[in-house]
């Protein structure tokens, strides 16, 4: 053990953007942060299949070990696993290993946090160890830590999140520039935004691995994350920002939880912010998070949600805080459930929750076509609260029909939908359904 030693122990699995990150704060401050860890920390091994190309030019690297087998930092002389490879098998199996033989972990995996944070988190708990989750969410933003020790005289009414960077930039290009999807997606990857691949980000998957992450420490509550409705970003059109904008509102992809009696609503999607709400001005790349608590009433929380050093700043966080409580015997994980958890809380089914819409249609310009969409709706209790009608076609060609709705269930609306989608000579393409979000606070 590092007290034993006077010294703290760290292996580091991989290299990537965020490890070099972690790995340069650690050497170029070494002094600093041991003595704000009340002990020495020494990196002791590293990992990673290209090690030797990506530890290129950095210096002060002296006798550390670099490997590319992951079982090599269960040996005994590491006291901290600190997991930046991503994926979910090979980390898995190298968080539960380390665990396993009682060393703390200190680890960014959204994913896997989603599907195992619970199992994780017990295993740590039984063990006696350490276990950091910081940058998991929200990069650079202090946000777990907040909420599993600031926070705790509050219970959670209402959380808010803009937790993805590039989802985050490209509704801004859009609102801002007036470009459509593919553009602003295009003008994220050249910005070095936007990944290859894309998808995981666009979809609001990455926002919604998030969420069940910030559900399990703040409630204990981790509900997976195919009970997590997601939706993403691909079919906002230029219209949808253009009506926003003239409705006083903003797009933006959120991660929302609603505490509703002994039940919570879990969801991720693009939803229509008033313009005066504060999360209508977290624009870029950058992320936040919007709190409704029974003490402190609403906390924002705003800064860069990714990059290497927003997010090594947060490994390293937990790192010094782990090796701390080690070298002085005294380190205990504080268990989830911080805001007023409850072991029988279950998911409100996305039918069931009630909200407000915007739906656009491209309808036929010819009489009646409003008042068959009306109907329809009628029919199953949607009320109408706006109809916005701009254009006329003379040539025959569809015209776009904006309906706002005042609150009702999802699944009136999906019936009303259905019905309107079987009058084949109304639409011309599914209509666009974005949800309205006005805040309790």
């Amino acid at each position: 053990m590092g007290q034993e030693r006077g010294r703290v122990a760290l292996g580091i699995a991989g290299v990537g953007t965020v490890g070099r990150g972690v790995l340069e704060l650690l050497l170029v401050q070494k002094e600093t942060l041991s003595k704000k860890a009340g002990v020495a920390l020494e990196i002791v091994r590293v990992v990673d299949r290209d090690a030797e190309q990506k530890l290129s030019g950095l210096s002060n690297l002296g006798g550390l070990d670099v490997s590319s087998n992951l079982e090599d930092l269960l040996k005994p002389d590491v006291d901290i696993v600190i997991e930046l490879i991503g994926g979910t098998q090979a980390a898995k199996d190298l968080i539960f290993g380390s665990l396993e033989k009682k060393k703390s972990v200190v680890t960014a995996n959204k994913a896997l946090l989603s599907s195992l944070g619970r199992e994780i988190f017990e295993l740590a708990q039984k063990q006696g160890v350490g276990l950091g989750l910081e940058a998991s969410v929200g990069g650079g933003i202090p946000l777990i830590e907040v909420i599993r020790n600031n926070l705790v005289a509050n219970r959670l009414d209402g959380l808010y999140g803009i937790l993805n960077g590039t989802s985050n930039f490209i509704l801004e290009a859009m609102t801002q520039k007036r470009i459509p999807f593919e553009q602003a997606l295009a003008e994220a990857g050249a910005k070095g935004y936007a990944e290859a691949d894309p998808t995981l980000d666009i979809s609001g998957k990455d926002t919604a691995h998030k969420l069940c992450v910030l559900l399990g420490v703040a409630l204990d509550f981790w509900p997976g994350l195919g009970a997590v409705y997601t939706e993403g970003i691909e079919r906002v059109a230029e219209l949808d920002i253009a009506y926003g904008a003239d409705l006083g509102m903003v797009i933006k992809l959120l991660a929302i939880v609603k505490r509703v009696g002994r039940s919570i609503e879990c969801r991720v999607h693009p939803v229509m912010v008033p313009e005066r709400h504060l999360l209508a001005h977290v624009n870029g790349a950058f992320n936040a998070l919007y709190l409704d608590l029974s003490c402190t009433g609403p906390l924002l929380f705003f800064g860069q949600g990714a990059g290497r050093y927003p997010t090594a700043s947060a490994v390293v966080a937990d790192t010094v805080a782990i090796a701390g409580g080690l070298a002085r015997g005294v380190y205990a994980l504080r268990p989830p459930g911080s805001l007023d958890g409850e072991p029988s809380l279950t998911s409100v089914p996305m039918e069931e929750i009630e909200t407000e819409y915007y739906l656009r249609y491209m309808v036929s310009d010819v009489p009646g076509m409003v008042g068959k969409i009306a109907t329809a709706l009628g029919n199953h209790g949607v009320s109408i609260s706006q109809v916005i009608q701009k254009e006329r076609n003379e040539g025959g060609e569809r015209v776009p029909v904006v309906l706002l709705t005042h609150k009702t269930k999802e699944r009136c609306l999906k019936a009303a939908l259905k019905e309107i989608y079987s009058l084949g000579d109304v639409l011309g393409e599914p209509p666009q359904v974005i949800r309205i979000e006005r805040f309790a606070s």
